[in-house]
């Protein structure tokens, strides 16, 4: 008995890897979840070869599909499965026994051969009769995240000792947080608005902010926009060319392109009319600046750190554009009234030791009654 023509050449486990395969193809719904995730996802046959691949696995891997389609999956080496380092295998992986890969972080290598760190998560896919087609798993790319996370330990490592980051003292639970705060932000290059009532110490959490992020070897340059009027301010922050008006005898630089790199720290953003507004609108957006009386268009690289007296009552008020607001505020901090400070105990033996410095004298200390006159013991409030 002669074996019809198109089998001659087909593998006995091929026929699997055609059914799976189909199942995915003739189903729209299947092939468009596929390419809508935005995590990693691929579908092995029952022998572990790659069947099904969508996007978000070319990209995180640099394997096209056809180039990977029908190759083992142990061509990504992840380098754990079931606890076990590179299984040779799909039936040494465990997978086929268990019917499911509970979600754990591992790594798996790039096309380009270097490691990604990664989380993975599989489960079978059995037909009708209960039989295992295959097998689909996911892939959450976790580059980013850790690259983030090393960035907050190295913020945390520069921070020193806790209570005193960057000219801020304090202890409390509530200043914890703010500190807390300060090293998120200062691991990502988002903008950051800073809010409190004046004398909290807004520009000091901008200087912290800057000191420990990455842009710390770059300039911080500061403008109070409620010292300068309109014309002042714009030409103060964008620069100007020379002739643009009055007294304009040469070209100047502004602040933005001085910070170039850097960061640009704009206290009282509250009072910048709304011309200056649209302008500013215009940097956080396109990362560009034109000189005052200039057509020219110059890209800039700036951290744009601000703070705010008012809070959300500018916007409510209509005085303060609200889609500017929001771009400034992707990362809001907080920070609380002084009149609600309990005891300053830091901050008076902190005042001590400079005084001491300073005078040569040796200080010890201060009275119980004292203290408490300082301290404001009989206030409601709960820090710092």
């Amino acid at each position: 008995m002669v074996a019809p023509l198109d089998t001659l050449n087909q593998k006995p486990d091929d026929q699997p890897m055609k059914h799976i395969h189909q199942e995915i193809q003739e189903n729209e719904l299947v092939k468009l979840l596929l390419e809508a995730i935005g995590d990693g996802v691929f579908v092995l046959d029952p022998h572990g070869r790659i069947v099904a691949w969508n996007p978000a696995m070319e990209a995180i891997t640099g394997y096209a599909f056809q180039e990977i389609k029908g190759k083992h999956c142990r061509i990504l080496k992840f380098n754990q499965c079931f606890g076990r380092d590179r299984p040779s295998g799909i039936t040494d992986c465990g997978i086929l026994k268990t019917g499911k890969v509970v979600p754990a972080e591992c790594l798996i290598t790039h096309k380009l051969g270097h490691t990604l760190s990664i989380t993975k998560n599989a489960r079978v896919i059995k037909d009708t009769r209960g039989e295992i087609i295959g097998i689909v798993e996911t892939v959450t790319d976790l580059t980013e995240l850790k690259k983030t996370r090393l960035k907050m330990e190295e913020a945390t490592r520069r921070l020193g000792e806790l209570n005193r980051l960057g000219g801020i003292i304090a202890k409390s639970r509530v200043m914890q947080n703010v500190f807390s705060f300060i090293k998120a932000s200062a691991a990502s290059d988002t903008s950051i608005l800073i809010q409190g009532e004046s004398g909290t110490g807004k520009e000091l959490v901008a200087g912290a902010i800057h000191s420990i992020g990455e842009r710390r070897d770059q300039a911080m340059v500061t403008v109070n926009c409620s010292a300068l009027s309109e014309s002042l301010l714009e030409s103060e922050l964008f620069g100007h060319v020379k002739g643009a008006f009055t007294g304009a005898g040469r070209d100047r630089i502004g602040r933005f392109e001085q910070a170039d790199g850097g960061t640009v720290f704009l206290d009282e953003i509250g009072e910048i009319s709304p011309y200056i507004q649209v302008k500013l609108l215009r940097v956080l957006q396109e990362k560009e600046i034109e000189r005052v009386g200039d057509s020219r268009k110059r890209k800039v690289d700036i951290r744009v750190i601000t703070a705010l007296t008012k809070h959300q009552i500018l916007v409510d008020a209509g005085t303060f554009r609200e889609d500017l607001y929001y771009r400034l505020k992707v990362f809001p901090i907080f920070l609380p009234p002084l009149r609600n400070a309990r005891r300053h105990s830091l901050l008076i033996r902190h005042f001590i030791d400079l005084n001491d410095k300073t005078s040569g004298k040796a200080v010890t200390g201060m009275t119980k009654q004292a203290m408490q006159a300082v301290s404001g013991l009989s206030l409601a409030g709960q820090y710092p």
